[in-house]
C-alpha cells in the first residue's frame, strides 16, 4: 500500500504478472462399439448404448486426473504432511490449512482430494461424528463428508503413489493451471461426415466433451466415443500442501 496524501499518480507502481503456458497436449477418448448381432441379443440399442456412457466418462476422467496427479511431486511442491491413514483426522487438516493460511494462500475454494482410507478416517473423527460439535450428520446418515475446517473433501479411488507414498493433496485452484478445447466437428467442414457428433459441456467443471456416433457396415458395428482436448501445468506451488503416508 501507498501513501496517497500526495496524490494517486505519484503514487502509482508499475505491476506485473507471469505467465504460465498450458500446452493442450492429451487428446484422449474412449471409443467403444457393438457389433449388430450384440444388439440383437440386446434388444434395443439405445438400452444398450445408455449402459456404457457412464463408464466411458469415468474412464476418460481417470485420465484426466492421472495427467493432474502426475504434477504432484516432491519436487514441485514441497510443502507435505506426513500421516498414515489411520491417524488421519480433522486436527491434520487443521493444521494444514493454517500452513495454507500462513503462506497467504486463499481461504475461499480450498479442497482435499484424498485416498478413500483417509476420507474414511476422517468421516470416523469424532468430532466429524458428532452432529452437535459439526452441525451436520451426513457422515453417519449418507456416509458422505462435504467440508471439514474450511476445506472441501473429496475421495479418489485411483491416487498414485507417485513412488513417493503420495496419498492426495490440499490445494487452492491457483496449484495447478488446466486448460481444455472443444475438439473439432468434422461435420463442420463436411456435412455428409458418416459421423453424428454431439458437443456438451460439464455443468460441473466446464470441461469440454465431445460424443460421436458412426456405424460402419462392412463390419457390422455400431461404434460410440467420448473425448476431450486438455492440458494442465504447474501453477502456484504454495498453493498446494501433500499428504504422504512416509
Amino acid at each position: 500500500a501507498q501513501d496517497l496524501s500526495s496524490g494517486y499518480s505519484s503514487a502509482a507502481q508499475d505491476v506485473t504478472s507471469t505467465a504460465v503456458t498450458v500446452t493442450l497436449s492429451n487428446f484422449f477418448g474412449v471409443p467403444y462399439g457393438f457389433t449388430d448381432l450384440e444388439i440383437s441379443k440386446a434388444g434395443d440399442s439405445t438400452w444398450l448404448r445408455n449402459q456404457f456412457i457412464e463408464p466411458a466418462l469415468e474412464g476418460l476422467k481417470d485420465k484426466i486426473m492421472q495427467t493432474i496427479f502426475a504434477l504432484c511431486t516432491t519436487a514441485a511442491y514441497t510443502n507435505e504432511t506426513v500421516s498414515t491413514a489411520a491417524n488421519f483426522d480433522s486436527d491434520d487438516l487443521a493444521d494444514i490449512a493454517g500452513a495454507l493460511t500462513a503462506l497467504k494462500v486463499p481461504m475461499r475454494n480450498r479442497s482435499m482430494i484424498v485416498d478413500p482410507t483417509y476420507y474414511t478416517a476422517l468421516m470416523k473423527d469424532a468430532v466429524v461424528e458428532d452432529a452437535s460439535a459439526f452441525g451436520d450428520n451426513q457422515a453417519i446418515k449418507e456416509g458422505v463428508v462435504q467440508r471439514v475446517r474450511g476445506v472441501n473433501v473429496f475421495q479418489y479411488a485411483n491416487i498414485p503413489n507417485l513412488s513417493e507414498s503420495f496419498e492426495g493433496m490440499v490445494l487452492h485452484p491457483s496449484a495447478i493451471a488446466f486448460a481444455a478445447r472443444t475438439i473439432a466437428d468434422p461435420t463442420e467442414l463436411n456435412a455428409d461426415a458418416p459421423v453424428q457428433v454431439e458437443d456438451r459441456v460439464c455443468p460441473v467443471t466446464g470441461l469440454p466433451l465431445q460424443f460421436r456416433a458412426w456405424y460402419d457396415a462392412n463390419a457390422g458395428k455400431f461404434y460410440l466415443s467420448v473425448a476431450t482436448l486438455w492440458g494442465c501445468i504447474k501453477g502456484q506451488a504454495n498453493s498446494m500442501h501433500r499428504i504422504v503416508s512416509a
